[in-house]
């Protein structure tokens, strides 16, 4: 997956407040106020999850329902690749959370989410993680809506994808989709799993699937009477083979990347390494086997992750269910995440979603 390169942490702090009714605070997580005792009931990812829906984006901006992995493929090293220079504006849909629930309906319509307690991006989790983690480096706003007892949580970024490196070129070249899906962009899914107590559904991007070769592979062909077995069944075979892709100039650690890895439930991570757009060794780990290690050293975190976000939740159903925002500032003294009304309504599904899928 491509990086977007930096961007000014003071024009960062600075666009994070468009929309935002500054004065009306609705609540605040305080990360000193975090450091509760452990509780027994451990975060893990061993108890799996369900693939919930997945969709590819065409190039062009259309989605197809349902999507497919394009899969791994070697290549002959040493090769050089041409630097991309893409800046791109972002431009976000209407209802954030759409296209995802377009997939459900295509996939599992009979499917609710009533018990379902937290509906977000992987890269909301990451955001939190860091700010739980007493280290977050980055400003970030994430906007809030309450569904009956589901809290949905949608990263914002105003700034347009810059892309000056390799990563996006490096994707290209090392996988293939379907011819079915030949002009797909990238794909996505919508993955199942309980974060501690809490159920949650986590949209992420994958970017290839790799087959080890020195395992047989799942079948895709999944029929059973269960559904919920078929679900958990698929959720397997998906993230047995789902890998993150990598390409750098220097060495990149796997222990950096766990946590987009952890969150996406990504069993293997492709680091592709270059000189100045030459690729000269790309290493392939299965970072999967590292699960249960990681979130053992960084159980303390996942718990006050947890924490933020029943608070979240909690703030957020307080304050009306709607039309909220929680921003941190790295540049502030008091090491705090606000919650604020938005000036600026907002909504992550469409109504008849709603309607769907939650019963009142």
């Amino acid at each position: 997956m491509p990086h977007a390169s930096k961007v000014d942490k003071t024009s960062q702090d600075t666009s994070i407040w468009r929309g935002i009714c500054r004065r009306q605070v609705v609540g605040t997580i305080s990360a000193s106020e975090l450091d509760l005792p452990l509780s027994a009931d451990k975060v893990t990812s061993s108890q799996g999850c369900d693939l919930i829906c997945n969709y590819n984006l065409r190039i062009g901006g259309e989605f197809w329902f349902p999507g497919c992995l394009p899969e791994w493929k070697e290549i002959p090293l040493p090769i050089t690749l041409k630097r991309s220079e893409r800046t791109t504006d972002r431009e976000w849909p209407r209802y954030s959370f759409e296209p995802m629930f377009q997939a459900v309906e295509e996939m599992n319509a009979q499917l609710k989410f009533n018990d379902v307690d937290i509906i977000c991006n992987r890269n909301c989790l990451r955001s939190l993680l860091r700010f739980c983690c007493m280290d977050s480096s980055q400003s970030f706003q994430v906007n809030l809506q309450l569904v009956y007892n589901t809290l949905l949580i949608e990263s914002y970024n105003p700034h347009p994808f810059v892309d000056k490196g390799f990563g996006r070129v490096f994707e290209n070249v090392c996988r293939s989709y379907p011819t079915r899906r030949v002009e797909s962009s990238s794909h996505y899914c919508a993955l199942r799993y309980p974060l501690g107590e809490l159920s949650c559904v986590v949209r992420c991007e994958v970017d290839a699937s790799y087959n080890d070769p020195e395992k047989p592979s799942w079948t895709s062909n999944i029929r059973t009477k269960n559904k919920n077995e078929a679900m958990r069944r698929a959720g397997l075979n998906h993230q047995s083979t789902a890998a993150e892709l990598k390409s750098t100039a220097s060495s990149i650690s796997q222990s950096k990347c766990m946590p987009q890895l952890w969150f996406g439930r990504t069993s293997w991570l492709i680091r592709g390494t270059h000189s100045n757009g030459t690729f000269h060794d790309v290493s392939i780990t299965n970072a999967g086997a590292s699960f249960n290690e990681w979130e053992e050293e960084n159980q303390t975190e996942l718990q006050r992750l947890v924490m933020v976000l029943k608070q979240l939740r909690a703030i957020t159903r307080d304050s009306g269910g709607g039309q909220c925002a929680a921003i941190f500032e790295q540049r502030s003294k008091s090491r705090e995440i606000k919650v604020f009304r938005r000036a600026e309504k907002w909504q992550a599904i469409p109504e008849p979603f709603i309607l769907k899928f939650w019963d009142s």
